[in-house]
């Protein structure tokens, strides 16, 4: 039986476009592209659509190896995520 709040996660729902600036913020801060996506088989035709979306899985494990290779982004996280929870 399916678990809908499980299979959410999956489901393809953040667009790009988000994720397109932890792409930018972790190539500046020396962590490329190829490294955030590795084994989650995002197509590099999906990574150029417009009006692609990412599922909720995907777009957060792009963030947490963006976190884990840089200092910077570590660092920008840790003043954006207490702003953001309050």
């Amino acid at each position: 039986m399916k678990n809908p709040r499980t299979d959410d996660v999956y489901r393809p729902a953040i667009p790009l476009a988000y994720v397109q600036l932890i792409f930018d913020d972790a190539a500046r801060n020396g962590v490329p592209r190829e490294q955030l996506i590795h084994g989650l088989g995002l197509s590099r035709s999906l990574l150029g659509a417009a009006d692609a979306r990412v599922s909720r899985h995907d777009a957060g494990t792009i963030l947490l190896r963006a976190i884990r290779g840089s200092a910077g982004i570590r660092v920008k996280t840790g003043r954006i995520l207490p702003k953001l929870m309050f």
